[in-house]
């Protein structure tokens, strides 16, 4: 958690710079609808960088889906959120089996000043 902490469930960037987010979930029941991912600043209300949008198999699909994207942090006040959207439908995730992992995962890595 070097240079990034949590606030009432918000992030809060220790520096500022470029960082990678990388966000992964598993898909549960569901119909096709696209889903993506974004980095929000809670701060000012501004959407500052998107993964791109994937769509799910109508039905059961147990998938996994990851988004990787790069976003610059220009203030170490603000609050950030990351939002998973999910276009017209509910959010189904599966929870794998207790040794399998997470149902959720992220990493936020700061590349450069």
């Amino acid at each position: 958690n070097k240079n990034v902490s949590l606030s009432s469930g918000s992030i809060i960037f220790g520096r500022t710079g470029v960082y990678e987010i990388n966000m992964g979930m598993r898909f549960g029941a569901g119909t096709d609808v696209w889903t993506g991912v974004n980095l929000f600043n809670a701060t000012t209300s501004t959407i500052l960088a998107y993964g791109y949008g994937v769509g799910q198999v109508a039905g059961n699909d147990p998938a996994g889906v990851s988004w990787q994207f790069l976003v610059n942090i220009t203030s170490t006040s603000n609050s950030h959120d990351i939002r998973i959207f999910r276009g017209g439908s509910t959010l189904a995730t599966f929870v794998p089996d207790g040794n399998a992992g997470w149902t959720y995962t992220c990493t936020v890595k700061r590349l450069s000043s």
